[in-house]
């Protein structure tokens, strides 16, 4: 009993509320939309009236943030491959970096500089390498996690186990590590962020929906676009949108599999029914 004042006074040390966690991250979301509504005539002619608000770009930020951590959900859901550590290196790093290089040497064949600063489009380059290689390695990670239910399963039931005796024991372990995957979490999605940020606003840069300087949209503007919302330029940053979030949408057929695994597991249901 005497450890538990001691777990009650460690939940409430100030870095570990959520708020404190994602507040960068919502910060830097924050920039990024801003970013890319700036330049544009008619998002800013929907965002500006709404730009005296701090709320309006705080849930803006909060929603991109979320968004952008997307990946983290399918890393998240896959850590069991870990074990495997030489089947990660050969089926997913060495193939997602392959690809990742390739699309960079033909980007310019796909993707014209068209007038971007020779500096802006080198971080460009960049940013799609390893938002490729990012977005391949979540391809193998829900590819394994769904044709390896069993042991995802294995996993699970046993980290349950060992946290329950941890739990029991008042061991410090879980609280720690918890720690480290948690602050981990927070810088990495600032991370991903700004990765999928430079993305977005170069592309929509190279499609001339951002420009230097704009003039707020015309009443008629803002009617056609309410009647004509979709613009061709708007395709391509909804289709890196789209691919972006794609891997974490499967993770609802991952957990719905290791639903079924424990619904079949009698032994687990003996364990946590007792």
């Amino acid at each position: 009993m005497s450890d538990l004042p001691k777990l009650a006074e460690s939940s409430l040390r100030w870095w570990d509320f959520y708020f404190v966690r994602y507040a960068l991250g919502t910060i830097v979301g924050g920039i990024v939309v801003f970013a890319l509504c700036c330049g544009n005539r008619f998002l800013i002619g929907m965002v500006y009236p709404l730009s005296d608000h701090l709320a309006v770009v705080a849930v803006s930020g909060l929603a991109y943030c979320y968004v952008a951590s997307a990946p983290i959900l399918v890393f998240h859901a896959g850590r069991f491959l870990l074990k495997d550590i030489r089947g990660v290196l050969w089926w997913g790093i060495f193939p997602a970096f392959v690809l990742s290089v390739v699309t960079v040497i033909f980007l310019p064949w796909l993707a014209p500089q068209q007038q971007i600063p020779d500096n802006v489009y080198l971080l460009y380059r960049s940013a799609v390498l390893m938002g490729v290689f990012v977005f391949c390695l979540q391809i193998f990670t829900v590819w394994r996690a769904m044709y390896h239910g069993h042991e995802l399963w294995t996993f699970y039931k046993k980290l349950s186990e060992r946290r329950e005796i941890a739990i029991r024991s008042a061991s410090g372990i879980v609280e720690s590590y918890r720690h480290l995957r948690e602050h981990g979490n927070s810088f990495v999605i600032v991370f991903l962020e700004i990765l999928l940020g430079i993305i977005l606003v170069v592309t929509s840069m190279r499609k001339g929906l951002i420009n230097p300087v704009v003039d707020l949209p015309s009443h008629e503007d803002k009617v056609k676009l309410f009647f004509n919302p979709i613009d061709e330029r708007f395709v391509l940053p909804l289709v890196i949108l789209v691919a972006w979030i794609l891997p974490a949408a499967f993770v609802w057929v991952i957990g719905t599999q290791f639903e079924r695994q424990f619904s079949e597991d009698t032994s687990a249901s003996r364990r946590f029914l007792s």
